[in-house]
């Protein structure tokens, strides 16, 4: 198509060989085809399908001016695909061949003066510069094609909803940025595009009748944007239906010009002319909408004062009302209007459009002055069609009275009429609106899914591999990092170890100044979880500056160096620096590594072995008292490890090292725990009594971690699962052991405990013991008398009766919604009462000055007095704490050990160690009487009512109010569920809260707990069920409870009168026909090595003795007796701790043989098993392990060292588990217990040392006769720690006279002397029971003491020299009934209860 005029803004395309330009007034297109050879596209396929008919016509071309842009633009032909006619189908993978070329932005930009066909958006993307102006053409272009080509009824996609969703998508994109060029010039831009794409088509001889319906969909959205009549659908309010109703009736149509200029107008003109709107008949009903839709846009044009306008709207007015089919209401709407317009133009002094509408008015009256019926009513009208005068006429009639009066009354009348027409359509206008709107937003929501689709795509395929590398590889770094800081704290640690050996007391240089050291609790539990000992702090930090900041309010300063550094400091005095200057080097460049932890350096292949077989990797929280390490957990197919991500965090005596590793084999118990009340926390305990507790995110991370540990099937572990603490409690049968007096009161409380999930590691949930006495200022405690007891029914607050009434008032004067009612304000356990209890044990000493803002709290306020802190609860009731487990073994937390300074009382008196109550004179008798009264018969009659009260029914509810029970509300599990917490703060506020106030246990009963059974009733139910088991026999009778009541029986050992050194029986059942009465083996040895096995029950039915022995069968033949091989040292006496039997029997180690060796011996078999040389000289003692295992052996020589194996497996004899130093004599004697961690070795020096059996570190040197010169014969450990020495004066044995009588030494388990005894008579032999002491002597006493006093309760004279003990323990009512006693002249006594009673038939 080529314009006529270049003045009219628009200039001729380029001319092609054989083509003729036309004229625009004619409407033609060129006739031919160019006859150059124009670029090859392929035909697009079918056509949008109209609803009346099928008829497929080609695709129109999007308006193009010049011959390069036909070749951008022009539709592909000759295809016989269907064309897939959805948005963006030209796109489509499967017809990438025949999808139509995109537009050429360089074409556009060079051919941009051809479109000015719409100069209102040239001339606005002028001002902004080409490169705009290229995207513009590039994005309009393109986006008219494919809503062209989007069209589809048959996919319910017809114009108005396809184009109506992109308008609204405009509208809503334009609310919300800043366009560069406004949603206007665009939608202009699109219609022209639209617009021109009709009237190509139609000229290209697409029939007519297909783009009708396309036709009056457009003219209909394009009437709704250029007038601004109309409103939106989105501004309507509920009352839609009577705004419209009022639009219709007295509707003006009004032109916008931002959204109609006249360019496009004139586009719109053209697309009516060519489907024969304008200038053709109007026959059909969608003919006739057009028409109306265009009528009202061309009046609305009229009223434009732009003659551009007005005269286009006229000449093209005129041309619709030729048409006789226009309805009656539509003329005298247009009358109407006219009439307006001339009216006001008149008023306004125009008289140049007056003329043109008068034009209209003429067209009006000449055509349809039938329907209007005007003859009669308007007699004095000016012809209308011979008058050549009707404008200039008619603008003077439209003065008179005539016209006035006809166009108030009818024209009024009429135009209102005209509702009729247009309300239908208004409503259709909103609907569609309302429904593009719909459209376009889920079309929104569907493109966000989709966007959101594929960025889970991408995240997945993606991102999240590289997230995944790059995790690895920050763990990797992690995990190295982590691995250097190890191997560097194990060097330090193996350094600092050598370091003291040799520089401590029994080291190479200890001559030297020793290292100075503070005392600090150890981790080390026994098998009632008692906590006893204490370890070297080396960090000798007595807080000095705590005392300063609470004494002045401010710290000292200390005394200036010249120069820290070593370097300066050497040049300065001119020596080397000491070995312990160069420790502190280490440490210095060490500064983020723990003390001594349990990770050990592993070599490379080790490490990749782990690592290929990882199971779970999970970053956790170890929880250390006060303090959480945040970390990552990783377990493996052999270990568990934590690795901490923090090194540095405070400088506090470490509890234990913040990375371990655990052996999987190491593992006993599982149990699920919870931290700031919630259970999303596991505690590990160790075989070897060791625990570690691990906070983890979520409860799921919890379940995968504990599933992972179950599913390896590690041997040790005790598969309890992770069940309530509820039923864990009723699985383990403890409080029907406890009622039937099969376990102590102490245990059964540390059990509830720890089921309860109340723990040592975690000082808010710290183990609750209660208080037992009320009793602290009399002289003596009768343990007898109900009086000095507590009421165990009342809570602590209420002892005193008269708070009771204070107490009940304020509960029910209290109701704070968010706190609720509660009767105590504090609670009885939190973390500042566990650190005011143990103030002076570190690390709860640094963990006070830390509570208390670096310093240390005023004395009066601290734990000074047991007597004082009773009363403050007694008489006030606002301190309602109850007691810890110390209370009751562990004497050094009432001693300032460490010597800081705590400050001055009131009185004037410095704090020191805990007052005591005068019925105590020291720790250690004030442990003992407490513990005494824990387990005494009140306690026992009456503990049940304080379990109910911390453990038990009367926790919550009811029951907790009428006891008065009731504590903050948040201390209670159930009522905190800090995960469903949202709020950081809010969360932060209630975690304070917890931690300051403390913590209630789990509830374990929901009934009240039963009572103990009496001690009578429980030893005859005992009895019952003994004789019910063994019919007939001798009941059993606890040996130590009638220690005024033994007598001894003989047994004739050897004939030959050799010394029985040895006698043993098994320390656990190894036989399950026990019952039938086959025998356990009674393992006996004589001086001369001979070896015997006799049967042995330790139950009878013969009248004469309480036990049946059956002698070994060979001991009657010379060729059938069985020897220990080998000989042994001549210069060595024989004595019992040269042997030791296994817990089964089935083995027995000697030593003392001449090759320095020691043997092991099959018992059955009677021949060597193993013969193991590791010592320099004669193994000159042996002891086992007082475990139930017994599966620990150590070994002392005339080497002055001792080794600790692992016994029972020929393997486990190739080296020992370590190799303990620092004697500098032979080593006379020894014992182990795993238990403690400890191993005890005496030497003929006189000294007595402790070791640990784990590291096999050097703790204590115990020096039983200091200044005086003896040995060390005996040593045992009992199972609450206390060390038996017993030494004698080295010439004691060789002559007649002694300077030193011989003594026993009671220590402790952290070395400190408790009681020494002279005795008249050397000891052969000693062995421990609970609290009894056994000693015999070389004059044949048998003499039973108190462990602690060492006071002598019975004796028997046995008439001959004693040269072995062993006690023998009843395997089924734990009860021990007698005693072996092994004499000098071949005999074997056994100690009884005298006259034990046998039952009745029927056991009765």
């Amino acid at each position: 198509e080529v314009p006529a005029k270049e003045s009219e803004g628009e200039v001729p395309a380029k001319e092609s060989e054989g083509e003729v330009p036309a004229k625009e007034s004619e409407g033609e297109v060129p006739a031919k085809e160019s006859t150059r050879q124009r670029r090859a596209i392929p035909k697009m396929h079918s056509a949008p399908q109209l609803p009346a008919k099928s008829r497929t016509f080609s695709t129109p071309r999007i308006t193009v001016r010049n011959e390069e842009m036909e070749d951008s633009f022009s539709a592909p032909s000759g295809s016989d695909k269907p064309y897939r006619t959805r948005t963006n189908a030209f796109l489509d993978a499967s017809t990438m061949g025949d999808r139509p070329p995109m537009p050429n932005p360089e074409n556009l930009l060079r051919n941009r003066r051809s479109l000015t066909y719409s100069t209102s958006w040239t001339k606005a993307v002028e001002e902004k510069g080409d490169e705009i102006w290229r995207t513009f053409a590039v994005v309009t272009e393109t986006v008219g094609y494919i809503l062209w080509h989007s069209v589809d009824y048959e996919q319910d996609k017809p114009p108005w909803k396809v184009w109506g969703r992109f308008f609204a998508s405009l509208d809503d994109f334009a609310s919300k940025h800043t366009l560069v060029i406004s949603a206007y010039t665009v939608k202009d831009r699109i219609f022209s595009l639209l617009m021109n794409a009709i009237t190509l088509d139609t000229k290209a001889g697409i029939t007519r009748s297909f783009l009708l319906e396309v036709v009056l969909q457009l003219c209909q959205m394009f009437e709704s944007f250029a007038l601004s009549s109309y409103p939106r659908f989105d501004s309507m309010g509920d009352e839609k239906d009577v705004a419209l109703e009022k639009l219709s009736s007295t509707f003006m149509p009004d032109l916008d010009p931002r959204h109609c200029s006249t360019e496009l107008l004139e586009q719109y003109l053209k697309m009516l002319e060519a489907v024969g709107i304008i200038e053709g008949p109007i026959h059909s009903g969608l003919e006739l909408e057009i028409a109306q839709s265009a009528t009202r846009v061309l009046l609305a044009c009229t009223a434009m004062e732009e003659k551009e306008y007005y005269v286009m709207a006229a000449l093209k007015l005129q041309f619709l009302l030729r048409s006789p089919s226009y309805p009656r209401q539509e003329v005298f709407f247009i009358l109407a209007h006219l009439n307006r317009i001339i009216t006001e133009a008149l008023e306004n002094g125009e008289k140049e459009r007056p003329q043109y509408l008068a034009a209209v008015i003429r067209g009006v009256f000449s055509n349809h002055l039938e329907s209007l019926g005007v003859s009669q009513v308007l007699p004095q009208l000016p012809d209308s069609k011979g008058s050549p005068s009707f404008a200039t006429d008619f603008l003077l009639y439209s003065r008179s009275e005539e016209w006035r009066n006809y166009a108030k009354n009818t024209l009024t009348t009429e135009l209102f009429q005209y509702r009729t027409v247009l309300l239908p359509f208004l409503h259709k206008l909103i609907k569609q609106g309302h429904e593009c709107y719909l459209l376009y937003n889920q079309d929104e929501r569907l493109r966000k899914e989709v966007i959101f689709q594929d960025q889970r795509t991408y995240q997945e395929d993606i991102l999240s591999i590289f997230f995944e590398l790059r995790e690895h590889e920050r763990e990797r770094e992690k995990s190295l990092d982590s691995q250097g800081r190890n191997e560097l704290a194990v060097i330090l640690q193996r350094w600092r170890g050598t370091h003291r050996f040799f520089t401590g007391e029994r080291g190479a240089w200890s001559l030297r100044k020793p290292e100075l050291y503070l005392w600090k609790m150890d981790r080390t539990e026994n098998f009632s979880r008692m906590r006893m000992k204490l370890a070297r702090n080396y960090n000798c930090n007595k807080h000095t500056d705590a005392s300063q900041l609470r004494d002045l309010g401010t710290v000292l300063p200390s005394q200036p160096q010249p120069d820290s550094s070593l370097l300066e400091r050497l040049k300065v005095t001119g020596r080397s620096p000491s070995l312990g200057e160069e420790e502190d080097h280490l440490e210095q460049l060490a500064a983020d590594v723990n003390s001594p932890g349990t990770l050990e350096i592993e070599d490379e292949a080790s490490s990749k072995k782990e690592e290929s077989i990882r199971m779970v990797v999970e970053d956790a929280d170890l929880i250390t008292l006060m303090e959480r390490h945040p970390g990552r957990l990783e377990i493996t197919t052999k270990h568990i490890y934590f690795f901490s991500d923090q090194h540095d965090k405070k400088d506090l005596p470490q509890w234990y090292s913040t990375d371990f590793k655990v052996p999987l084999s190491q593992l006993r118990e599982i149990h699920s725990r919870r931290y700031n009340m919630s259970r999303t926390a596991l505690e590990i305990f160790l075989v070897d009594q060791t625990n570690y507790f691990i906070n983890f995110p979520d409860k799921k991370t919890v379940t995968k971690v504990y599933s992972t540990i179950i599913a390896l099937n590690t041997p040790s572990l005790n598969r309890v699962g992770i069940r309530t603490p509820t039923r864990l409690l009723q699985a383990s049968g403890l409080t029907q052991k406890w009622v039937r007096h099969e376990i102590s009161n102490f245990d059964y409380l540390m059990q509830l405990n720890t089921i309860a999930g109340r723990t040592y590691n975690d000082l808010n949930q710290y183990p609750i013991f209660p208080w037992v006495l009320r009793d602290y200022s009399s002289d003596e405690l009768d343990l007898d008398n109900p009086e000095v007891y507590r009421d165990f029914s009342r809570p602590m607050g209420i002892q005193n009766d008269s708070l009771i009434d204070h107490v009940v008032t304020r509960y029910e004067e209290l109701d704070d919604p968010t706190i609720g009612k509660f009767h105590f304000g504090s609670h009885y356990s939190n973390a500042a009462g566990v650190m005011h209890f143990l103030i002076r044990l570190e690390p709860f000493t640094t963990l006070h000055i830390d509570l208390q803002s670096g310093k240390f709290d005023y004395a009066d306020r601290q734990f000074f007095s047991i007597l004082s802190t009773y009363q403050t609860i007694y008489q006030t009731g606002t301190d309602v704490k109850e007691l810890i487990p110390e209370f009751f073994y562990l004497p050094e937390f009432l001693k300032n050990l460490n010597g800081f300074d705590l400050g001055k009382l009131q009185t004037g008196e410095e704090l020191q160690d805990v007052i005591l109550p005068k019925w105590a004179s020291s720790p250690e008798d004030f442990i003992q009487k407490h513990r005494d009264a824990l387990e005494s018969k009140y306690v026992s009659e009456h503990l049940h009512e304080w379990i109910d009260l911390i453990f038990g029914y009367k926790q919550i509810g009811p029951e907790a109010v009428k006891a008065c029970n009731i504590f903050n509300y948040y201390t209670y599990e159930q009522n905190v569920n800090l995960e469903s917490i949202e709020n950081p703060k809010e969360r932060r506020q209630i975690e304070s809260i917890i931690n300051n106030f403390g913590q209630t246990p789990t509830q374990l009963f929901t009934e009240p707990h039963p009572l103990r059974q009496s001690t009578d009733l429980a030893r005859k139910n005992q009895a019952k069920g003994y004789t019910s088991t063994f019919a007939g026999r001798r009941a059993l009778t606890n040996l130590f409870e009638h220690l005024h009541d033994l007598k001894a029986h003989c047994v004739d050992i050897s004939s030959a009168g050799k010394a029985v050194v040895f006698v043993g029986t098994p320390s656990i059942q190894t036989r399950a026909l026990i019952v039938s009465g086959n025998p356990e083996q009674l393992v006996t040895l004589t001086e001369c090595g001979l070896l015997n096995v006799h049967g042995w029950l330790p139950f009878s039915t013969s009248k004469h003795r309480p036990f049946t022995f059956q002698f070994d069968p060979n001991a009657a033949f010379d060729k059938s007796q069985q020897y220990v091989g080998g000989p042994f040292a001549q210069d060595l006496t024989i004595y019992p701790h040269l042997f030791v039997l296994s817990a089964n029997n089935k083995l027995l180690a000697t030593g003392g043989h001449w090759d320095n060796s020691f043997r092991v011996y099959s018992v059955e078999r009677g021949k060597l098993a193993s013969l193991i040389a590791h010592h320099n000289d004669i193994v000159t003692c042996m002891a086992l392990d007082k475990a139930s295992t017994g599966d620990h052996l150590i070994t002392g020589s005339r080497d002055t060292t001792c080794a600790i194996w692992k016994f029972g497996t020929n393997e486990s004899f190739n080296h020992p588990m370590q190799t303990l130093y620092g004697h500098d004599s032979e080593v006379l004697c020894v014992d182990i217990s795993t238990e403690l961690d400890m191993a005890v070795s005496g030497a003929k020096d006189g000294t007595c040392i402790i070791h640990t059996v784990r590291h096999g570190r050097y703790t204590h040197t115990l020096h039983p006769r200091e200044g005086s010169h003896c040995e060390i014969h005996k040593v045992s450990i009992s199972g609450l720690g206390r060390i038996v020495v017993y030494s004698e004066d080295p010439r004691g044995r060789s002559k007649n006279i002694s300077t030193v009588p011989p003594c026993l030494h009671v220590f402790n388990i952290n070395g400190e002397l408790l009681q020494e005894k002279e005795l008249s008579e050397s000891v052969n032999d000693i062995t421990i029971v609970d609290k009894y002491l056994i000693t015999g002597n070389a004059r044949g006493f048998l003499a039973f003491r108190d462990l602690y006093s060492l006071k002598q309760l019975t004796a028997l004279n046995l008439l001959a020299p004693i040269r072995c003990l062993s006690v023998v323990r009843d395997h089924h009512t734990k009860v021990y009934t007698h005693l072996l006693v092994g004499l000098e002249n071949g005999k074997l006594i056994i100690v009884s209860v005298k006259d034990q009673p046998l039952p009745t038939k029927g056991g009765s």
